[in-house]
């Protein structure tokens, strides 16, 4: 059984040509936003971000770790996210294997300023929290992209986190007599 971690473990992937990195972070919570550089407004995106323990109590009131959350816990509570007004077509997808890992997913259409879009959201359960893969196809697209799956695909877990680097002692005063 895999212990939690205090931190994401690293990841990395690899940045399709003609994208922008807008966030890149590794530690303590790792999160990352890369978009096409395109006249679309808004551009297909992918964002990634891990949900460590704070995040535990928005799947559920049961007191437990957020390693322990079962794939009903998070599905529900992202499919209930998804059931607004503002979003139509909901479907649950195939799963799908992320970074070597089993992830669950579903898909919602939506309506931003006259113009529709795809969004699909894929969940990873791992020891060191959720990870939650947002895929976005651009306003006016009505289907994700090669190249925002091909970058959804490139990722991969690189290693656990380092511990985290010890505050510095205080330097020692001399005594006053």
């Amino acid at each position: 059984m895999l212990m939690p971690t205090e931190f994401a473990d690293h990841y990395d992937l690899v940045v399709p040509e003609g994208w922008e990195v807008i966030q890149w972070d590794q530690y303590e919570k790792a999160k990352f936003i890369g978009r096409r550089i395109e006249s679309i407004d808004p551009p297909a995106a992918v964002i990634l971000e891990n949900w460590g323990g704070e995040w535990v109590s928005d799947f559920t009131d049961r007191p437990l770790r957020v390693n322990a959350l079962s794939w009903e816990e998070v599905f529900e509570t992202q499919r209930r996210e998804f059931s607004s007004s503002e979003f139509f077509g909901f479907e649950v997808l195939p799963e799908r294997t992320i970074g070597g890992e089993r992830s669950v997913g579903m898909r919602v259409r939506e309506v931003m300023e006259g113009r529709g879009s795809v969004w699909e959201q894929w969940h990873v359960l791992r020891h060191d929290g959720v990870w939650l893969f947002d895929l976005l196809s651009g306003g006016g697209r009505d289907r994700i992209g090669d190249d925002v799956y091909e970058l959804l695909d490139s990722f991969r877990w690189t290693g656990p986190a380092p511990s985290p680097i010890p505050e510095p002692l205080p330097v020692p005063t001399p005594r006053q007599r």
